[in-house]
């Protein structure tokens, strides 16, 4: 009787220990937005004060950006795809179209657990960048790793 006892106590036990432990934080305290991060570095001569910049997605009219003077705009990238394209679009003091530039940025997506309150996000690693240069001077990877954190990623010279 008395090793019944001590396997009902363990058992027990191990009961309560596992109610303890499986109750965890219900919210989510870290970002599942992984997102571009490209900081911009304008040389004056090349755009002028009273330009300003649409940004958007090519083949989509959403509008992820309008600023004159740009420092640095968060790209969201696809989720289900391996190519993400967007439009550069200058405007000058008459807004008039003065120039486009197209830049599409082939990455790999990799879905990454991050918790059980914020569950799954995509993390995403650049292979490569292809644009065009009509303001754009050049673009520069510092990081090629796309995650949850504020990084900068690349560098955009106008």
């Amino acid at each position: 009787m008395g090793n019944v006892l001590k396997i009902q106590y363990i058992i027990l036990i191990g009961l309560i220990a596992t109610l303890f432990f499986s109750c965890g934080d219900t919210e989510c305290s870290e970002s599942t937005n992984a997102t571009l991060a490209a900081v911009f570095y304008i040389d004056e001569d090349n755009i002028s004060s009273g330009d300003s910049l649409l940004v958007y997605g090519l083949h989509n009219d959403s509008l992820l950006i309008k600023v004159s003077t740009p420092t640095i705009i968060n790209f969201p990238l696809k989720l289900e795809e391996h190519t993400t394209s967007f439009v550069f679009d200058f405007t000058g003091d008459l807004q008039v179209d003065l120039v486009k530039d197209t830049v599409r940025f082939f990455h790999q997506n990799s879905p990454h657990f991050i918790s059980e309150a914020c569950g799954c996000a995509m993390f995403y690693t650049i292979d490569s960048i292809r644009y065009t240069r009509h303001k754009i001077d050049s673009i520069a990877v510092v990081n090629k790793d796309i995650i949850n954190e504020e990084l900068e990623n690349i560098q955009i010279f106008f």
